[in-house]
């Protein structure tokens, strides 16, 4: 019951388009478009985990975890043409230059909408393991069709119900930030699964949680000082917009006052590092 039994397929489209040495720039630009489904198997190396029916394992099929439909990422890297001698003060100013960003953008992978808290979270529905030492990835069920949407909405602060604690007058610290504008409206669009009315539960997530993108740039300057010396000055930023990104909430239809609630930043900040190399 806690072996890694199941199977899976992943079929994809992809796109690239390079260029090289265009006046002084080169780049790659990719594109997948693609669909991976399981029966929410994990590695060999957990043995801590069980499919929410070990007698159909059909009923875990749905989204793997790495399900990302969209994924694109472009890298490039510049060098500028101009003064590429450095003869004179203002060439060694101005010549030299190689500018590197690194774009990345995909859309969201899958999200659980638990069920259940303590030993039988997301457990027993299906018949599954003793979830007190064994988990699975057991969902709720679609009542009505998803209308909730996958981006932050800000200054949500309803007063009880779904998503409460995440009012920062009645939660100190709370952000206000949700993944939903109507709490409420969205956690009426779950339920419970069923044994013998429900037949699969969903994989690793039943909507999608937040899409991501980040910037990373790469500066660095060619020094020539005489013939036989020369400097590199190097300047390397992560997420260089100091863009924040919203981590995905937790969702769990018995734990209705975090519902959508956003509590953490899944990226970090903007990180700078500078360097200074020399030749001779």
């Amino acid at each position: 019951m806690n072996l890694s039994d199941g199977w899976g397929n992943y079929n994809a489209a992809f796109l690239s388009f390079s260029t090289r040495d265009f006046h002084g720039l080169a780049a790659r630009s990719n594109f997948t478009w693609s669909k991976a489904l399981t029966t929410s198997l994990v590695s060999q190396t957990i043995s801590s985990y069980t499919e929410v029916d070990p007698f159909n394992l059909a009923s875990s099929y749905g989204p793997a975890s790495y399900d990302a439909k969209f994924i694109y990422n472009l890298t490039m890297v510049y060098a500028t043409p101009w003064f590429a001698g450095q003869k004179g003060l203002w060439g060694r100013i101005a010549g030299g230059w190689t500018i590197a960003p690194l774009f990345t953008a995909q859309t969201g992978y899958p999200l659980e909408v638990g069920v259940g808290t303590g030993s039988s979270s997301d457990c027993q529905t299906f018949g599954e393991s003793d979830c007190g030492v064994i988990a699975a990835y057991e969902n709720a069920v679609a009542a009505s069709p998803y209308t909730g949407g996958a981006s932050a909405k800000y200054n949500v602060a309803p007063a009880s119900g779904p998503g409460v604690s995440g009012n920062p007058a009645l939660t100190p610290g709370a952000s206000g930030m949700n993944m939903f504008s109507n709490p409420a409206a969205i956690y009426s669009e779950f339920r419970r699964p069923v044994l013998g009315q429900d037949f699969n539960d969903g994989g690793f997530g039943v909507i999608r949680g937040f899409p991501t993108w980040n910037l990373d740039l790469a500066v660095h300057k060619q020094i020539h000082a005489t013939e036989s010396v020369s400097a590199t000055l190097m300047f390397q930023f992560t997420n260089v917009l100091n863009h924040f990104q919203p981590a995905n909430p937790t969702l769990n239809i018995d734990s209705p006052q975090t519902w959508g609630v956003i509590s953490q930043q899944a990226n970090s900040p903007r990180g700078m590092e500078f360097g200074l190399r020399v030749q001779f």
